[in-house]
């Protein structure tokens, strides 16, 4: 994933981002052969608190 960065101060900032994700699964010891695919974009809102030594 990645995006930007946007602080509010030198120590709290809210990030954005985006990522894709490609999963496949696949069981092939059963009789009916499951397969499993996601595939898909993926977006995220987070606070970071960076500790700042005086």
């Amino acid at each position: 994933m990645a995006g930007p960065e946007i602080f509010f101060n030198t120590a709290v900032g809210m990030e954005f981002l985006v990522g894709y994700m490609h999963q496949s699964m696949s069981i092939t010891e059963s009789q009916s052969g499951f397969v499993h695919k996601k595939d898909g974009v993926f977006m995220s809102i987070g606070f970071q608190f960076h500790l700042i030594k005086d």
